[in-house]
């Protein structure tokens, strides 16, 4: 079980162990996504040493007031680099076993009901409860949690 990049994480493992027979996704991704690394931009995460696909950050983007999130909208960065996406995309129909996914249709990081409905309808016939709750964000509040108050915009550091 993860959530956003958590379940980015948990998609890629049950395609990639078959010991995992149940994978549940909150505000799951498609996709595998870069990060920075000691200002190189590479993988999120890598299978036996090897960094795997990734959909690239666009380093000359440059965040407003209505693009706040971790880097270049995801859908542009979608859009800009194709070939990378294709390759970095999460090969959710190989997993065999029982996936949830739940996604929220305020998510202001990404589109995460666009992406559950991909991953859903990639699965076919595969074990598959995409549940969709229309209110909520990118990250969920479960029973007995209280709502977070606050915070900070979600700039990127490593943009000069």
């Amino acid at each position: 079980m993860g959530m956003s990049l958590g379940a980015e994480a948990a998609l890629l493992l049950g395609t990639l162990d078959d010991r995992i027979d149940i994978v549940v996704a909150l505000a799951p991704g498609a996709h595998v996504w870069s990060w920075i690394e000691d200002g190189v931009q590479t993988s999120h995460w890598s299978w036996k040493g090897e960094p795997l696909p990734f959909v690239p950050f666009d380093l000359d983007w440059q965040p407003t007031m209505t693009h706040r999130a971790m880097s270049t909208p995801i859908g542009q960065r979608l859009k800009m680099f194709p070939a990378e996406a294709d390759a970095a995309r999460i090969p959710a129909e190989r997993f065999k076993g029982d996936l949830v996914l739940m996604a929220g249709g305020d998510d202001k990081v990404w589109p995460a009901v666009e992406f559950a409905e991909q991953i859903a309808a990639r699965r076919g016939m595969l074990e598959t409860r995409a549940m969709i709750a229309a209110q909520a964000g990118h990250r969920f509040i479960f029973p007995g949690e209280e709502p977070k108050v606050g915070g900070q915009a979600m700039a990127p550091r490593w943009i000069g």
